[in-house]
């Protein structure tokens, strides 16, 4: 993978993380209770753009080691006795 590659997809990356921020950003408190809701389209945009990154972010892991993707640790659940 070339330096400009590289700088594309960084570039790919912060733009979903901007997204990422300004949803955050756009907390609402519910008064008296102590939480914090997002409007709808916030929440959406949030949680597509933190899809995105983490795909991107493998993808550009696996692009950048390959032979190290290979090797990536999986995560096994184990079910324990009934």
């Amino acid at each position: 993978m070339d330096t400009g590659a590289i700088d594309g997809a960084l570039c790919e990356l912060d733009f979903m993380v901007q997204f990422a921020i300004l949803s955050a950003e756009n907390l609402l408190g519910v008064e008296g209770k102590g939480v914090f809701q997002l409007p709808a389209d916030d929440a959406n945009r949030l949680d597509f753009c933190i899809n995105d990154i983490e795909r991107r972010l493998k993808a550009l892991r696996a692009a950048l080691f390959p032979d190290a993707a290979a090797k990536s640790n999986v995560l096994v659940l184990v079910r324990g006795p009934a």
